[in-house]
C-alpha cells in the first residue's frame, strides 16, 4: 500500500490513478487528524511510502508517518520524451498494456482490494474499511443511476479523498463516466468566497456552513447535496424556511455495502 497526503486536486487525483495503474493500493490519509492518528493508520496498513507535496505540508503542518515522495520532485524529473510516451500510451494502448508497461504483472480483479478508508478515530484508534474494486464500481453505478450524469455535466469536488464520498464520487466517478470535475482543495475557503453554490458535502461540513451563513446571517435559498449519516442534532432542527435543500442523502460510511 502507498499513502497519499494530498488535498482534492488534479495532482491528488493523478497520484491515485497512477497508484492503481501500477498495481498499488492507494490509502488517502486524513491530514486533518492528529499525528498519532496518522501514525496509527500508516501502521495498520504497513505503509512505508507517502506521496505528498511540500507546498501542502507548509499549510497543514503535520508530520508524515513514513518515507516521503514529493510530487514537485516527480514533476521536475519528468523528461519531454517521457511525457510524449505517456500521452501516446494513454491514447493508443489498451488498458492491460498500460498496466503491464507500468509494472503490474497480473490484471486486477473486481474482488481485489482497491483502497482503505479510515474512520475518524473519535472512539479510539481509527478503523480501516477495506474496499474492493467491486465496492467502488457498485457505488459509482448507484450514483450514476441517481443523477444520470452526462458528458457535459461537471462535478465540484470539495470533499477530501480520505472521505468515502470524496473518493468514490469526486475521484473515480468522473474518470469512469467521462464527466468533468473541478477540484477545490479547501471547502472552507470555498464557502468564504461563494455564498450560493451546489456541491457534494457531508453533514459535519454542512452543519458548520449553515451555522455560519444560513442560520446566523439569515441566508435563504442555499442549495446543497449531502452525503453522510441521516441528519440529526442542530442540522436536523434548522428551520426549513432558512435553508432549501435537495439532492441525495446517502450513508457516507454505509455506502460501502
Amino acid at each position: 500500500m502507498v499513502g497519499i497526503l494530498l488535498p482534492p486536486s488534479v495532482p491528488g487525483a493523478l497520484v491515485n490513478f497512477a497508484a492503481v495503474l501500477c498495481g498499488k493500493v492507494p490509502v488517502n490519509l486524513n491530514y486533518t487528524a492528529p499525528g498519532e492518528i496518522l501514525a496509527s493508520c500508516a501502521r495498520q496498513c504497513e505503509i512505508e511510502t507517502v506521496v505528498t507535496s511540500r507546498a501542502f505540508l507548509e499549510r497543514v503542518d503535520i508530520e508524515v508517518p513514513a518515507k516521503t515522495i514529493f510530487v514537485e520532485d516527480l514533476a521536475a524529473r519528468a523528461r519531454f520524451t517521457e511525457k510524449i510516451a505517456a500521452l501516446a500510451m494513454s491514447w493508443l494502448f489498451p488498458s492491460r498494456l498500460v498496466e503491464r508497461a507500468l509494472g503490474q504483472s497480473t490484471p486486477s480483479r473486481l474482488d481485489d482490494l482497491a483502497t482503505v478508508i479510515f474512520s475518524s478515530g473519535s472512539t479510539g484508534d481509527p478503523k480501516g474499511v477495506m474496499l474492493s474494486h467491486f465496492n467502488l464500481v457498485s457505488n459509482i453505478d448507484q450514483v450514476s443511476q441517481t443523477f444520470m450524469l452526462r458528458g457535459r455535466d461537471r462535478i465540484l469536488g470539495v470533499l477530501p479523498f480520505f472521505h468515502s464520498f470524496g473518493f468514490t464520487v469526486t475521484l473515480w466517478l468522473p474518470a469512469a463516466r467521462g464527466v468533468g470535475v473541478i477540484y477545490h482543495p479547501n471547502p472552507l475557503d470555498l464557502f468564504a468566497r461563494h455564498s450560493d453554490f451546489p456541491a457534494g458535502l457531508s453533514p459535519p461540513l454542512l452543519t458548520g456552513r449553515f451555522r455560519q451563513r444560513a442560520v446566523s446571517h439569515g441566508r435563504r435559498g442555499e442549495t446543497a447535496r449531502a452525503a453522510g449519516p441521516c441528519f440529526r442534532g442542530p442540522l436536523r432542527n434548522t428551520p426549513a424556511r432558512r435553508v432549501r435543500m435537495h439532492g441525495m442523502l446517502a450513508g457516507g460510511r454505509g455506502q460501502h455495502t
